[in-house]
């Protein structure tokens, strides 16, 4: 038809003819996008625009065993887009072909190029905490990507699992449910969450694994205080947090309790020993956390309460001998709560044959041992205790007013 055209034109005008491409009255162009991957069940639309076809009909078709078939229609909107729901495939995973047709009024159907849509089964996340003690609170939470729906957790006991809670996703798809399998028995659990979607399918989580450690008492002493003084018994109740606490001291072969307190919201606790405290000897100890799954105890602690020292300790203390000179200790004086001792002494003076009074030795408890720490038989004797050196300051006010006494401060 085209040559017989330009056959005419040329007989008729004489000229070759310019020839002139005019655009087909129904040339339409029909644009089709999707999300791309999509979990399924979830909602989801075909969209784009059929340029130069307001309102038009318009319809949607999916790619079944090679054939095109209709799924979805409707109607282009007044500047020629639309937007139809993608329902074919919706509740099975897998990559799914669909084109668009818009009608024109000539009756002729405009297609988009094929597009796709994978359809994927929900990843299910499960985390727990990792570690706790027993008896305390415990959740496994995660996200399914669905909202509303049912959740199940499940322990593997053996070879199987077995579910032990339910609960449901919120609108966003996440979760929290409590784990109350073994929570009064140490160990370590696996367990798993499965999230039902709608067509009744269970989409299962990876495994998630939490341990239940028993809980565990420490305890301390300062190992030695003096007869009077106030001393404390201190450690911590892992995983009792908040908890009551008894201070128990072994009296004739039977634990009594003491004195009671609390555990801090970290489980560290002080209590005061009372029992002992004014009587010397050697005490022993332990604390109980009274938590949910029971009391449980520390190891046993010991502290001593020394009587002050005996005129015969301080003398075999003394080595008998203080410069050159033999040294007797004939009377003791306690001080900051039987920590520490003055002791008068006699010093053998070789040329009169007799003891002289008036010397003074100091003794420190150091640990469970009294030790002597200076002697001396007059003021010049103690240099290094002299008012205002780092010795003088480390004593108590007792002992200082004692060596101000002896510098006439």
């Amino acid at each position: 038809m085209r040559t017989l055209l330009r056959l005419l034109l040329v007989i008729t005008l004489g000229v070759a003819p310019m020839l002139v491409w005019a655009k087909p009255a129904h040339a339409v162009s029909v644009t089709a996008t999707t999300a791309g991957t999509k979990i399924v069940t979830t909602p989801t639309q075909v969209w784009g625009t059929a340029a130069g076809a307001p309102g038009r009909p318009v319809r949607v078709e999916a790619l079944v065993t090679g054939r095109w078939s209709v799924s979805r229609t409707g109607t282009t909107s007044g500047t020629g887009s639309y937007a139809l729901p993608l329902t074919y495939g919706m509740n099975t995973p897998g990559t799914y072909t669909y084109r668009v047709g818009v009608t024109l009024s000539t009756g002729v159907m405009v297609y988009s190029g094929a597009v796709t849509l994978t359809r994927v089964n929900p990843s299910v996340t499960a985390v727990t905490a990792g570690r706790t003690h027993v008896g305390a609170t415990a959740n496994i939470w995660g996200n399914a990507g669905l909202g509303s729906r049912p959740v199940n957790v499940q322990v593997l006991r053996g070879e199987g699992w077995t579910t032990i809670n339910t609960g449901r996703t919120t609108a966003t798809g996440g979760y929290v449910v409590a784990l109350t399998f073994g929570a009064m028995s140490p160990g370590t659990y696996t367990f798993r969450t499965g999230v039902t979607l709608p067509t009744g399918v269970v989409v299962y989580s990876p495994r998630a694994t939490l341990q239940r450690l028993p809980i565990s008492v420490t305890a301390t002493t300062a190992g030695v205080a003096g007869v009077g003084i106030a001393s404390y018994v201190w450690g911590t109740a892992a995983g009792a947090a908040g908890r009551p606490i008894s201070l128990q001291a072994l009296v004739n072969a039977n634990w009594v309790t003491v004195n009671t307190g609390s555990t801090a919201s970290t489980g560290a606790y002080r209590l005061l020993v009372n029992y002992g405290a004014g009587t010397p000897g050697t005490y022993t100890y332990r604390v109980v956390a009274h938590s949910v799954v029971g009391g449980v105890a520390s190891r046993s602690v010991t502290l001593t309460r020394p009587a002050c020292l005996s005129v015969s300790a301080a003398l075999r203390m003394s080595d008998i001998w203080y410069s050159g000179l033999a040294i007797q200790v004939y009377s003791l004086h306690c001080v900051a709560g039987n920590t520490w001792a003055l002791g008068e002494v006699e010093i053998w003076n070789d040329d009169s044959r007799t003891f002289t009074r008036g010397a003074w030795l100091i003794f420190k408890l150091e640990g469970s041992t009294w030790k002597l720490t200076v002697a001396a038989t007059h003021a010049g004797g103690l240099t290094d205790w002299r008012p205002g050196t780092a010795n003088y300051w480390s004593a108590p006010p007792e002992i200082r007013a004692w060596i101000d006494t002896l510098f006439d401060y």
